[in-house]
Parts: structure tokens; sequence; C-alpha cells
């Protein structure tokens, strides 16, 4: 459960409760003297860090800090290098043509107490025009002046007519509703998975297949992975699981990134983790059939040598049809419709060498030895285009005996039939499927409620643990 953010004020009449602006830096929070390595370890934005920008908590976007690029807020625009040296979480107010430092300050609410000592209602407010003195006019002076968002509503509640006689309820819900309008305050917030996953399912959820965050969570921890996991992931939400995974193992373990055809999907979403060389160095790459006889040719050589180069997923490919008898079993799964398998892609002769994009990288013969005879940890498939069924009857010799793994659909019925599936093969135990739901709640004396408005559905989960003697 989570709890609706909402300004409390002690004394309506304070406005200054809503927090205060000042044009010089405090010198703990917004100044470092000393020149900022990569990165900063994640705790102080640098150059070249990826950041999400949160405005009036309503509305979030990416940015990728540079020195010499702007920051863009409604229809202003300021220097992007003003973030380089803040920690994140600082937050920031435009007043004018400036964005200076914004101190939040909060305070205990008492709208309950004052609404129980003053017995007061709203049946003699009438709603007019005549309710304020200041006319737009007014508003618009001050804010070309460079007067802040709390002096602009200060004034504005000097000037109402009708405030003084408002419930302390009605006074709450007037101030909140003006500093929506006249306070643009941005926090910069630090990407993770779960900032990321919530900023893209309230800005493009189709990317992500409209995966909650409440959804991502209970996939990572049904999947059990964790600092030294070797963890096989096919997904195509640009990125989010492969650099959830990622993240979670700390530079501590593998990620093998695969996927379905010729050209890996889009991964962008990684580098907004903002992820140094140890972190990226856990993530590999390769085609679910090139993947498939990496591991064949690895089985048929107990004895790797130490220090192998990566694989070229070229080479990889020449041999691709040697696999094809160990595609049969995922074929008669499906029905005989190779469309609908999971790793099938054109024959070696038509296939060009896979180039694995950015920094990710293909694994070595010693991790395809590895995975070969150990088998992975963990499996998470997020890939909803892909038939639940017929992507786990190929995917699951894969895994080591006891290995979680979760699969992700947004319908429940491919997954009642992947479940079913497994139950008649006798290669999973303790499956569940479940609907992940989450609703948030504002909690607040004397008015706590859900919110009027949340998403329907976030997708559904089938987790199970693998058996041994999966042929």
């Amino acid at each position: 459960m989570e709890s609706a953010d909402e300004t409390n004020i002690a004394d309506p009449s304070k406005v200054e409760a809503l927090g205060t602006a000042s044009a010089a830096p405090a010198a703990d929070d917004f100044v470092l003297t000393v020149p900022l390595p990569e990165k900063a370890d994640g705790l102080v934005i640098a150059d070249g860090s990826s950041v999400i920008i949160d405005q009036n908590d309503e509305r979030q976007s990416f940015l990728h800090v540079k020195s010499d690029g702007n920051l863009t807020i409604g229809h202003k625009t300021f220097p992007a290098d003003i973030l380089i040296g803040t920690r994140f979480g600082a937050s920031f107010e435009v007043i004018g043509d400036k964005l200076v430092p914004y101190n939040k300050i909060t305070v205990q609410d008492s709208a309950a107490q004052r609404h129980a000592e003053r017995q007061c209602d709203n049946r003699n407010l009438v709603d007019g025009d005549n309710a304020q003195t200041l006319s737009e006019g007014d508003i618009e002076e001050m804010q070309k002046s460079g007067q802040s968002g709390a002096e602009i509503i200060n004034a504005l509640v000097a000037n109402s007519t009708t405030f003084a006689a408002k419930t302390a309820f009605s006074q709450e819900k007037y101030l909140k509703k003006k500093k929506r309008k006249y306070c643009t305050i941005i926090t910069v917030l630090r990407p993770t998975h779960r900032t990321i996953c919530k900023t893209l399912f309230a800005k493009s959820p189709y990317r992500i297949h409209h995966l909650r965050h409440d959804a991502l969570a209970l996939m990572l921890n049904m999947s059990n992975v964790g600092a030294g996991a070797r963890v096989l992931v096919v997904e195509t939400c640009g990125g989010l699981i492969t650099g959830s995974v990622a993240e979670r193992l700390g530079g501590h373990g593998v990620v093998c990134a695969s996927y379905e055809g010729e050209k890996p999907p889009a991964r962008d979403l990684v580098r907004y983790f903002n992820f140094d060389e140890a972190h990226m160095s856990s993530i590999t790459s390769l085609s679910l059939q090139a993947l498939r006889h990496g591991l064949a040719q690895a089985a048929a050589n107990p004895a790797p040598a130490q220090g192998a180069e990566p694989v070229d997923a070229a080479q990889e490919a020449a041999g691709m049809e040697a696999t094809a008898s160990s595609d049969s079993a995922a074929e008669d799964a499906r029905g005989g419709n190779p469309g609908a398998s999971c790793g099938t892609e054109p024959p070696a002769s038509s296939r060009q060498g896979v180039k694995v994009s950015g920094r990710i990288r293909a694994p070595s013969t010693d991790e395809l030895a590895t995975w070969a005879h150990e088998g992975f940890s963990s499996m998470l498939l997020v890939a909803p285009q892909l038939e639940p069924a017929a992507a786990v009857a190929a995917l699951m010799p894969m895994l080591q005996p006891s290995a979680p793994f979760v699969v992700f659909s947004n319908y429940l019925q491919p997954l009642a039939e992947c479940m079913q599936d497994c139950q008649l093969r006798k290669v999973a135990v303790g499956l569940q499927l479940s609907e992940p739901w989450m609703r948030i709640q504002q909690v607040l004396p004397m008015r706590t409620h859900p919110m009027m408005s949340m998403s329907g559905t976030g997708g559904y989960l089938l987790c199970g643990t693998r058996t041994a003697g999966v042929s």
C-alpha cells in the first residue's frame, strides 16, 4: 500500500509551509567542491548520468544530463549543468526565468483538529467571480517580477473573501490546487527498476507491456534473483527486465538476455540505470537458437579452455542446423506451429552475424560451459508475443533442478494453458498463477480513502520450480 503525496499545512494562512526558495544553494545539499568520478557511485548526479525529472509529483520524464545540454520544464528551458553535482532527490523551483534549489518543509497535518474545533461548513459560500480581488494581470506581474509560488499563494489567500469561511479541508484543497497552478517544483529522482517502471507505466505503458512496478517486484522476488545468480531473461520490454535483474545482482552474477530472431530487441532502458562496468559486465546477450547451439557444444566439451574469447554469434549461427533435432520437442509442444516457437530463427545460410549493441557483450565459452553443466539458477520470461507453453518447454531444459521461473502475460488463458502443460509433463512443482493487485491509498486524519482512479490490472504471473529429469 502506498500513500498519496499531499502537502500538509499547519496554518493555511501561512503558505510558506509549502516551501521556501533561495537564490543561493545550501552548503551541504547542492554544492560539491571536488571533482566527481564518473557516475559518482550512483549517489550524485555527474555529467552523463540519466535522471528522472518529477514535476509536481504529477509528471515524470527521463533526462540524460550533459554539461552542454538543456532541461525543459513547461515552456521554459534551463541549462542542464545546474543538476551536475547535486544529489539524487534534490528539488528545484522555477521562479521567473531561474531554477533555484527548493527546501521542502514537512508540517504535521492539523486540518482534522482545526475542523473539529471550528465546526463550520460551506453552506453559505457562493461560487462567483468576486471572491478574489486580485486580477489575472496582477498575478502575471507578480510572476514577471520573480516572486515565488508561495508568495503568490500568500497574496491569493490574503485577497480572498471566502477563504477564511471555508472548512479546514476546503482550505487545504484550495491551497493544493493553487500550488499545482503557480508552483512548479521538480525533483530529480534516481533511476531504479521501481522508478523507471513507474515512469514508463504512466508515460508509455505499451513499451513495457503494461507491466506495473509491483508486478515487477513480485517477479524479481519469485525468481529468487540475487548476488551470484545465473539468470536467463527473455523479454521485449526495452531492457527493463534485464536492467532490473542486473541491478539486483549488484555486479555479482550474470544475466543472459536472450531473444528470438536475427536481431536483438531494443534495450535502451538499460542505459537509464547508470550502471558501472561491474554491472555492465554481468549482462550478456545471445539469441535463443545460438544459445541452445552453444550450450550443446559446451556440454560435449567438459573441459573448456580458460580465458576463452567471447562467442562469435556468426560462428554459432553456422552450426544452427545441428540443433534441428533439439527443436522438434518444442515444435511438438506448440502443435506443429513454427511461428509460435520460442527461439526459432531462419536457416544459417540466410542469417547474418548478430552484433551485440552498446556495451552488452556476448557470453564467453567458459560461461557457456558453466550454463551447460550447471544450468541457469532462475528464469524470467516477459515476452507476451511468444506462446508461453511452447516457450517454457524450450527454455526449461536450460535451468538447473529446483530453479524458480516466472512467466508474465497480459492475459490469463495463455498462462493457464502453460500451467496445465507443465503439470501434464511433470516438469515443475509449486505452480502458482496469480494476478498482482495494488491500490494507492491516501492516509490522513478523517480523510483516508483509496484514490479515485487506478489501473485495472498489472497482468498475470505464473511461477514455479523446475524439477529434475526434464528431457
